[in-house]
């Protein structure tokens, strides 16, 4: 004899399911509340904030390394060479 399943574990398996679906569709939708927070609000704001005190957005410590590496490896540059040492600068400082 095979063991058949009662309706009763199909219906709690059911709700577990549409439970988890609703779970899934409230962090899906938090998220993209959040994504869109930082797109429209934190980042119009932080480039204003920057824009009034008249310096460049911050973009990080590892800026610098990175474009280096990236004109040593993709256009054969000497990343220590005063062009590419001149454009970092701009770019990270807004001069030279």
């Amino acid at each position: 004899m095979g063991i058949v399943p009662s309706s009763s574990s199909t219906s709690v398996s059911a709700k577990s399911f549409a439970a988890e679906g609703l779970v899934l569709a409230i962090a899906l939708l938090l998220g993209a509340g959040m994504w869109l927070y930082v797109q429209r609000v934190m980042l119009p704001a932080e480039r204003e904030h920057y824009a009034s005190i008249g310096q460049p957005m911050d973009i990080g410590d590892l800026y610098p390394r990175w474009r280096g590496a990236r004109e040593l490896l993709l256009h054969r540059r000497d990343p220590y060479g005063s062009e590419v040492s001149r454009e970092i600068q701009v770019a990270y400082y807004g001069h030279a």
